[in-house]
């Protein structure tokens, strides 16, 4: 029985640290895509303003 639930236990600390590790990956996924899409953004800003001048 005490060996069953050490057992249970491990599996749930490993997947914690394993959906730890995706969310952090997730999150820096979302900034970067983020930041791009930002940076195209004021690109294309510049761009436009250039051209009304």
């Amino acid at each position: 029985m005490k060996q069953c639930l050490s057992e249970r236990f491990r599996q749930a600390l490993f997947l914690k640290h394993v959906a730890t590790k995706y969310i952090t990956v997730y999150k820096t996924r979302i900034n970067i895509i983020m930041l791009t899409i930002s940076y195209k953004v004021n690109l294309y800003k510049i761009i436009s303003f250039k051209s009304v001048i």
